[in-house]
C-alpha cells in the first residue's frame, strides 16, 4: 500500500522554512509575482517585504522595476558595510 498526501507548500512557507533553519535575524524579501504574496504575508515586524511593479500587494514597500531593485540592494549593502543600525527605508523606497 502506498499512500500520497498533498503538502501545503508555497513561497512563505519556503521562506519561514529557510528563515528559521539558517537562523535569520530578519529578511529582507523582494518579489514581482502574485505567487510573492504568500511570502509578504509571512513576513514579521522586523522584517522588510517590496513589491517589485504595480498591483495590490501585502508588502510594506514597493519599487518600479528592476533598475529600482538593483538601487535598493546597492543603498542595503552600503547600509550594511556601514554598520548602520537604523536602516530608514522609508527615505529610499515607496510606500505600496
Amino acid at each position: 500500500v502506498v499512500e500520497i498526501a498533498v503538502v501545503r507548500a508555497d513561497k512563505g512557507v519556503a521562506l519561514r522554512r529557510l528563515a528559521d533553519e539558517v537562523g535569520a535575524a530578519a529578511i529582507v524579501y523582494l518579489g514581482d509575482d502574485v505567487t510573492d504574496e504568500d511570502a509578504f504575508a509571512v513576513l514579521g515586524p522586523d522584517d522588510v517585504g517590496i513589491k517589485v511593479g504595480a498591483g495590490p500587494t501585502a508588502a510594506g514597500h514597493r519599487v518600479t522595476d528592476s533598475a529600482a531593485v538593483l538601487a535598493v540592494l546597492d543603498h542595503l549593502a552600503d547600509a550594511l558595510a556601514s554598520d548602520d543600525d537604523g536602516l530608514r527605508m522609508a527615505h529610499w523606497i515607496d510606500p505600496p
